[in-house]
């Protein structure tokens, strides 16, 4: 699973930083912080034209 981050370009050391520390995280982590944070709701519709 590839997760990134993006920092203002003024501060690298920010997205130096963060690159570390999302390269160090489980993949098992990772997909628990995607499923708490991106949800999808289907609903269905009948269309009736």
């Amino acid at each position: 699973m590839s997760v990134s981050a993006a920092v203002h370009s003024g501060n690298q050391a920010l997205g130096a930083l963060l690159d570390k520390i999302l390269q160090n995280i489980s993949v098992e982590n990772k997909e628990k912080v995607v499923d708490r944070c991106i949800s999808i709701s289907l609903e269905e519709k009948v269309d009736y034209t």
